[in-house]
């Protein structure tokens, strides 16, 4: 899932690394040219399948704060989490 900040360069996506059962965050700020690094968002086994990913509103108070939900298979719930430092903690 991807979405762009309100300023149109800057992308966020989270995706399922099924290689070891985590949800993976990654931003551009080049519109998606580049992907610098790739962050952990939760390491339990089998989790983060099906996220989504959301961004504030450059406009709102919480410019550019980010929210992630997701399935964590391993205790069959939904789960959220939310970034206001651009994905930098969760």
């Amino acid at each position: 899932t991807v979405d762009r900040a309100a300023d149109g360069d800057d992308l966020y996506t989270v995706f399922y690394d099924a290689s070891n059962g985590s949800l993976m965050f990654s931003s551009s700020t080049d519109g998606g040219g580049s992907w610098p690094s790739v962050t952990t968002v939760d390491t339990v086994t089998n989790t983060g399948q099906y996220p989504a990913i959301a961004v504030n509103p450059a406009a709102s108070p919480s410019a550019d704060k980010l929210y992630v939900s997701y399935h964590d298979a391993t205790a069959t719930h939904l789960r959220f989490v939310s970034s206001s430092d651009g994905g930098g903690s969760w």
